[in-house]
C-alpha cells in the first residue's frame, strides 16, 4: 500500500517550508507524486523525492540546462578553476545540499549578529583593547614596585635589624600595590 502525506508533512520531511512545497506543486515539479483525496492534496514521498531530484538537479547543475529557444542546445557554465575541488573540500561544503548550505548560511549570519550584539552591549571586548589595558596595568605595577627602592633605600640602610627591614619592605610593597588603580 502506498502512503500519501500532506504537503505540510512533506515540507517537514524535506526540511523546507510549506510555502516551498506549494511552489513546487504550482510549478508542476511534483506532477507524478500528487493525488487529490476529496479536496485535499496528498503527496507520495518517494515519487516526489525522485521528481525533485531531477528538477532541482537541472536547476542547480547548469550544464544540464537547455535553452528555451533551442531545447537541443545545451548551456554551459563557465569552467571551474582547477583548485575548486580542494577549496570546496577545505570549506567543508562538499556533498552539501542547497537546503543544508542555506541553513548553514543562516546559522553563520545569526552567529555574526549575536557577536555584533554582544560586542555593542559590552559583553564582548575587542582583543586589542584588552591587550592594551593589560599592558598598561602591568607597566603600572612594575613601576610601582621598582619605585620602592628609590623611596626607602636610604631608610633601610640605617636599619641593622633584619626583621625591621623585612617589615618595612612589606609595608611599602603593600602600600604600592594598594595605591594602584586597577
Amino acid at each position: 500500500m502506498t502512503v500519501y502525506i500532506s504537503p505540510a508533512d512533506y515540507a517537514a520531511y524535506r526540511g523546507v517550508s510549506r510555502v516551498t512545497v506549494y511552489k513546487y506543486i504550482k510549478k508542476g515539479q511534483l506532477k507524478k507524486a500528487l493525488k487529490t483525496v476529496g479536496k485535499k492534496i496528498k503527496i507520495h514521498k518517494a515519487k516526489a523525492d525522485a521528481e525533485l531530484l531531477q528538477t532541482l538537479d537541472r536547476i542547480y547543475n547548469p550544464e544540464e540546462k537547455t535553452s528555451r529557444k533551442n531545447p537541443k542546445q545545451k548551456k554551459h557554465a563557465p569552467p571551474l578553476p582547477p583548485d575548486a575541488p580542494q577549496k570546496i573540500q577545505k570549506g567543508g561544503t562538499q556533498g552539501m545540499t542547497m537546503a543544508d548550505a542555506q541553513k548553514l548560511q543562516a546559522q553563520y549570519k545569526a552567529a555574526l549578529l549575536k557577536l555584533d550584539y554582544e560586542e555593542k552591549s559590552g559583553k564582548l571586548v575587542n582583543i586589542e583593547t584588552v591587550d592594551k589595558d593589560w599592558f598598561d596595568t602591568a607597566r603600572l605595577t612594575r613601576d610601582a614596585v621598582l619605585n620602592i627602592s628609590d623611596r626607602i633605600s636610604s631608610e633601610l640602610a640605617t636599619i641593622s635589624d633584619v626583621h625591621l627591614v623585612n617589615k618595612r619592605m612589606t609595608e611599602e610593597l603593600n602600600k604600592a600595590l594598594t595605591e594602584l588603580k586597577i
